[in-house]
C-alpha cells in the first residue's frame, strides 16, 4: 500500500521527490505554458502520474491529521540513504532536487520542506517553486532558511507575478541575507539555433547564467553534473532556461 512513498529519479537531474503538476501547484502562471511534467513522458505514464497523486493525498491526509513529522522523518532517512553524485565535491555530500514536477502546495509543507533540509546537512537540496510569497511571508514570521537550501524562485519576464517574485526574493535576502535565494527565468529562442546572447544579457544582466542542459547540442549528453549551478554552486546568481521553439 505504501509502494508510491519513493523518490523519483530524472536521467539529467538524478533523484527528486515528485508530486502531480498542477494539482500540487498553487500558482498557474506564463512559466507553466512550457510545463515538461504536462507532456512527453510524463504524460504517457499513466503509474507514476498515479503515485504522484497519491503522495499528495498522503501529504493532505498527514497534514490534516496533524502528523506531518512522519513524512519528515521518512524524507531524512531516505535522503541520508542516497549515494553521491560522481561530481560531488566530498564523498559525503549527496544533490537532490525538490518537485520534478509539482510544487510547494502549503505552508505546513513548506515549513516541512525546510525542515528535512537542516536535517540532512551533507545534502545540497535545490527547490524551483513559484512560490516565492510564500516563503517571504514564512521567512519574515522567523523560518530560517538553512545554507544547503538553494530556493530557486520562477519568474517569467515581463510576466503578471515577476514583480510579486523579484520583491520575495529581496524579502528574503533583506530578512536573511545569508539565504542561498535567487530567481530563474526561462528564454524562448527559435529550434536548433544558437541563444541570443546579446538579448539575453540586455534582459538578464552579464551575471546571468544559462542552464548548459538547455542549450547543448543535439545529440549530446544533457546532465546537471558537472554544473550545480541550480543548487547555489558556485555561487547564487539568476540562472536562465532556454526553451527552443519552432
Amino acid at each position: 500500500p505504501a509502494a508510491f512513498l519513493r523518490l523519483s529519479n530524472v536521467t539529467k537531474v538524478g533523484p527528486t521527490w515528485s508530486l502531480p503538476a498542477v494539482g500540487a501547484c498553487p500558482v498557474i502562471d506564463e512559466t507553466c505554458v512550457d510545463c515538461y511534467a504536462l507532456k512527453g513522458r510524463y504524460l504517457g505514464n499513466p503509474q507514476a502520474q498515479a503515485a504522484r497523486l497519491l503522495r499528495l493525498e498522503h501529504l493532505r491526509a498527514l497534514l490534516a491529521a496533524g502528523r506531518l513529522d512522519e513524512w519528515v522523518d521518512w524524507m531524512v532517512a531516505t535522503l541520508a540513504a542516497l549515494p553521491p553524485a560522481a561530481d560531488a565535491p566530498s564523498p559525503r555530500i549527496r544533490h537532490f532536487r525538490w518537485h520534478d514536477s509539482g510544487d510547494v502546495f502549503h505552508a505546513d509543507y513548506a515549513r516541512a520542506i525546510v525542515t528535512v533540509c537542516a536535517r540532512t546537512p551533507t545534502v545540497l537540496h535545490w527547490l524551483p517553486t513559484r512560490m516565492g510569497p510564500l516563503f517571504a511571508r514564512l521567512v519574515a514570521d522567523g523560518l530560517e532558511l538553512p545554507r544547503n537550501l538553494s530556493l530557486r524562485i520562477s519568474c517569467h519576464r515581463g510576466g503578471r507575478l515577476e514583480a510579486a517574485q523579484r520583491d520575495a526574493a529581496a524579502c528574503i535576502r533583506a530578512r536573511q541575507p545569508d539565504a542561498n535565494v535567487d530567481l530563474t527565468y526561462t528564454w524562448s529562442g527559435p529550434l536548433r539555433t544558437p541563444a541570443d546572447w546579446r538579448a539575453l544579457h540586455a534582459a538578464h544582466g552579464l551575471a546571468a547564467r544559462v542552464c548548459p542542459v538547455t542549450i547543448a547540442p543535439r545529440g549530446a549528453k544533457r546532465s546537471c553534473v558537472g554544473c550545480r549551478n541550480c543548487w547555489g554552486a558556485p555561487a547564487p546568481g539568476v540562472v536562465v532556461y532556454a526553451l527552443h521553439r519552432p
